[in-house]
């Protein structure tokens, strides 16, 4: 904005000060043809500023009208001259407009390209979501920014015992017996199970949570910014939704999926090492699947010791 701003400026400063010196210059046709001249070269070279292109043609078909009136009314060139003179401005205001357009017109790409390069590291290929190298860059910066947020404003003991201030949630997901699905239909059936799930998982999730493919059949989603009953009331919804969704493979045959869940809750566990939390939250799914799988469990920690606590929602 600022940029645009101070290179239009720039313009309008340098052709009012050409149109200045060709008026201070009187009757001198000579002059007059040098300063002409000069507006032209100002053109061509301020059509490559990064400004809109519209704005490049507005303001040089107003400085070009400007400095004919200006000569027609103080300098009097001759009918041949003012011409010539009129020719050349007009032309050099389209052609240095076409110029501002191709400029802007690869500037847009090139953004759009280096955008979409940037978006595609960080996004699984097969269903969309973010990938771990999303997770890498963006959220673990986000939940460290949490943590020491939460450190700085709130005492860690009244902290436990505030369900109302803002927490975290971050769980671990992973589709029940999925090899079995892969070895019984196919792995081009066990894909579209795994975009079905991505889909379902995003339908449910705030616009302001994220959803990440970690891999195989594992997901992570990260709740932000609620509540304690809201993180707890969402497992059970999303654990009910996906044992109860019918998912639909090749040959338009359905089959049934369960997915286990592990959580951890920011604040609440006692670490600012990211890597150390995700293992926590795997922990809490691994032991998921090791009571039984089609549930999930919540990892607490407290004296360094490591509890669980069992959510069960409707199978």
């Amino acid at each position: 904005k600022y940029s645009t701003f101070i290179s239009s400026s720039m313009i309008l400063v340098t052709g009012c000060s050409v149109t200045i010196m060709a008026a201070v210059s009187g009757k001198y046709e000579y002059f007059t043809s040098a300063y002409s001249g000069l507006f032209i070269v100002m053109f061509f070279l301020f059509s490559f500023i990064r400004i809109h292109f519209i704005y490049t043609f507005f303001i040089a078909l107003s400085l070009s009208i400007s400095y004919l009136i200006v000569e027609n009314l103080i300098i009097h060139p001759s009918e041949n001259v003012q011409l010539v003179h009129t020719f050349s401005l007009i032309s050099a205001t389209f052609i240095g407009t076409l110029i501002a357009y191709s400029v802007e017109y690869q500037s847009k790409r090139e953004y759009l390209l280096k955008k979409l390069l940037s978006e595609s590291l960080v996004t699984d290929t097969l269903t969309n979501l973010h990938n771990r190298r999303y997770f890498e860059q963006v959220l673990v910066e986000d939940i460290s920014n949490f943590i020491q947020k939460t450190e700085l404003t709130e005492d860690k003991r009244n902290n436990e015992n505030n369900t109302e201030s803002s927490k975290y949630g971050i769980l671990m997901i992973d589709i029940d017996k999925f090899k079995n699905i892969n070895d019984t239909f196919g792995h081009h059936s066990g894909d579209l199970v795994l975009i079905q799930l991505a889909t379902l998982l995003r339908n449910n999730v705030r616009t302001s949570d994220d959803v990440l493919r970690l891999g195989g059949e594992e997901f992570l989603i990260v709740l932000k910014q609620t509540s304690e009953e809201y993180i707890t009331g969402f497992i059970r919804k999303i654990g009910s939704a996906i044992s109860n969704y019918n998912f639909i493979i090749e040959n338009d045959i359905t089959v049934n999926c369960t997915v286990s869940i592990g959580l951890v809750v920011v604040p609440f566990i006692k670490t600012n090492n990211i890597g150390k939390l995700i293992q926590y939250a795997d922990k809490a799914l691994y032991h998921s699947k090791d009571m039984g799988r089609n549930r999930g469990y919540r990892l607490y920690t407290k004296n360094d010791e490591v509890y669980f606590e069992e959510m069960f929602w409707d199978k």
